[in-house]
């Protein structure tokens, strides 16, 4: 059976290297056409909620937590915003340039790659809306 626990122990394993859909299908040994369309219901379900990430490449991986964050976006009347991460270890909320918001708006959950790390607050850009906010 299927499970996105199942994929999460893959994606996390020592020896895993990024790998397409087709890939990681065939890595699971995914045969049947019904099974195919669970693990891609539970892939896509993943990529929503910002469990799982594509690479440039397009293959999947695990977003590393000291580059990809998530968090609420508080946005600004001047067109910038803040990101106020889920949780507390990410620490201080995560500055937002008006051109690197990709769309997001006020009170969004999203997913932030951070750009540019300081000891004041990192900034970042919006990698990917995965809720709105209204």
């Amino acid at each position: 059976m299927i499970t996105k626990e199942g994929i999460l122990a893959v994606l996390q394993s020592d020896t895993y290297k990024p790998m397409s859909f087709k890939d990681l299908l065939n890595h699971m040994e995914v045969k049947s056409k019904r099974d195919r369309n669970e693990f891609k219901k539970i892939v896509d379900r993943m990529l929503s909620q910002g469990d799982v990430v594509k690479n440039k490449k397009g293959r999947y991986i695990i977003p590393p937590k000291d580059t990809y964050v998530k968090g609420t976006l508080q946005g600004h009347a001047k067109g910038f915003g803040f990101v106020i991460p889920e949780d507390a270890i990410s620490g201080n909320d995560i500055f937002i340039s008006a051109n690197n918001l990709n769309g997001a708006l006020d009170k969004d959950k999203v997913l932030v790659k951070v750009i540019k790390k300081t000891d004041k607050r990192d900034e970042g850009e919006i990698f990917q809306v995965l809720e709105r906010g209204h």
